[in-house]
């Protein structure tokens, strides 16, 4: 225990021998730091109760001035000795200290708004010193680490998190509002489906099976379109054993959502429509800048065919390659790193990555993925060879992925059958056969469109964040160990 600790410990004492221990007893207040401060007008001369962490604490002689607050805001404590009873057992309080205060709702002479305090009580001891109010926490490791420490000194994610609950507010108001269900499907999956990715492994011990927590919901949602729901959408975990980045958590937000007698036009309306949504009302505005990109939202949103980007770029034709030494050539050529466990498929998307993604700032559609990269997508009439799906990107960032729904269970069980052979030859991340939703499309499934969208991806863009990191209020960090 250090010195400073040690301080601290024995005012908690002091108080303790003179009211008991203050975490024995429970405390109820009116209004929070921030709500006194917006409704001034209404609780002036008003007696409230009220309480937050000690921000500041300056003490003139019989006058002591405290700011607490928390995430709604902060308000000055005006004490006087002359009118509060324990006023010298303040000074067994200390910064970082969780009180509780009644009191009137006034003005001082200097016009700061104030609760002019008739009783006090400490609630939570800080144990610990607060980071300097000036500087905060410099380090971003130790920011997402210890975000309760950030929040309570005012850090950024203090606001964000109010801008992060009104995304989600918003979001759910949009789909509900086109008359989407929300709905709720399993976490936990028997077969990992619905997305290109790595899944994590669990067990269940009182029905000694192996399950997975879920990388996509989508096949779950399809099935809700063959029972008969017109219009779903889910926001929810998924969960992917894969590496972290700047813009990779191993456990994200998603948002899908999938329209019966959609298309994959239907949702590329739905999608730009949905943005400039939330844009207008969170942002209140039809562009913002992330990092260091000023990204308009004017007018509708550009169009950009896979195939004819790539051989614009790069003069790289797919149409002409159909065999996997047609692509080692190509990489070769463009000195390309030509990974382990490379498919067609893999081959095709870091090619995008490289030459389309990467290059694209203000938000466009690319159209008519290659099969290979989209094994639940329609087909192109007269174009087997390409889909019916597009990506939504944003300066080099995917936000949105959509399929015209693939609902000929023939086609569907070839192309798991296709992702199951590549998983079998060591693709970890390839998709097995679900025979449960292949029989669901037996049954007869409409016509559909769907989409989902890469949520905390929209929020950083939106709130001007570098990393992933900085919109997840608990992101995976990796452990840290003493040294």
């Amino acid at each position: 225990m250090n010195e400073k600790r040690e301080f601290r410990e024995k005012k908690l004492k002091k108080w303790i021998e003179k009211y008991g221990d203050p975490y024995d007893s429970s405390f109820s207040i009116t209004n929070s730091p921030g709500e006194i401060k917006e409704n001034f007008d209404s609780l002036e001369n008003q007696s409230v109760s009220s309480g937050g962490r000690i921000l500041a604490f300056r003490k003139q002689g019989k006058l002591a001035f405290l700011d607490i607050g928390d995430i709604t805001g902060r308000i000055q404590l005006f004490m006087r000795k002359n009118d509060l009873e324990n006023f010298d057992d303040a000074e067994l309080l200390d910064l970082g200290d969780i009180i509780f205060v009644q009191g009137k709702v006034m003005k001082t002479k200097v016009g700061e708004i104030s609760i002019f305090v008739s009783k006090f009580s400490l609630v939570s001891k800080g144990r610990h010193e607060l980071p300097d109010k000036i500087h905060g926490i410099s380090d971003p490791e130790t920011r997402q680490r210890k975000r309760w420490v950030d929040m309570a000194i005012g850090g950024d994610i203090a606001k964000d998190v109010v801008f992060i609950s009104r995304f989600f507010q918003k979001a759910r108001e949009y789909w509900q509002s086109e008359g989407f269900l929300e709905v709720f499907t399993p976490m936990l999956h028997q077969i990992p489906g619905g997305a290109y990715a790595r899944p994590f492994k669990t067990h269940h011990n009182a029905l000694d099976l192996s399950l997975y927590l879920r990388i996509a919901p989508e096949l779950y949602l399809k099935k809700l379109l063959v029972g008969g729901c017109p219009k779903v959408f889910e926001i929810g975990r998924n969960f992917r054993n894969e590496g972290i980045s700047k813009k990779h958590n191993p456990e994200f937000f998603g948002l899908e959502a999938y329209e019966a007698w959609g298309s994959f036009e239907t949702m590329m309306s739905r999608s730009e429509e949905f943005i400039k949504f939330l844009a207008a009302d969170l942002l209140e505005n039809d562009s913002f800048e992330w990092m260091g990109k000023k990204i308009s939202l004017k007018g509708k949103f550009k169009r950009l065919d896979f195939r004819q980007a790539l051989i614009d770029a790069v003069g790289i034709d797919i149409d002409s390659m159909s065999k996997l030494e047609d692509y080692k050539d190509v990489f070769k050529k463009h000195n390309l790193n030509w990974g382990n466990g490379m498919t067609i498929g893999r081959a095709q998307d870091k090619l995008y990555g490289e030459y389309i993604e990467s290059k694209i700032v203000n938000p466009t559609f690319v159209t008519g993925y290659p099969k290979a990269m989209s094994p639940l997508a329609k087909s192109i009439p007269g174009n087997k060879n390409w889909t019916q799906r597009f990506e939504l990107v944003i300066a080099g960032c995917e936000v949105a992925n959509a399929f015209g729904e693939l609902h000929d269970p023939d086609e569907q069980s070839r192309r798991m059958k296709i992702q199951q052979d590549a998983k079998d030859s060591g693709d970890l991340e390839a998709q097995p056969i679900d025979d449960s939703y292949i029989e669901a499309l037996e049954f007869g499934m409409p016509s559909a469109g769907g989409i989902g969208f890469g949520v905390e991806r929209l929020l950083m863009m939106f709130l001007n964040k570098d990393s992933i990191r900085d919109v997840i209020l608990f992101p995976m960090l990796k452990p840290k160990r003493d040294e």
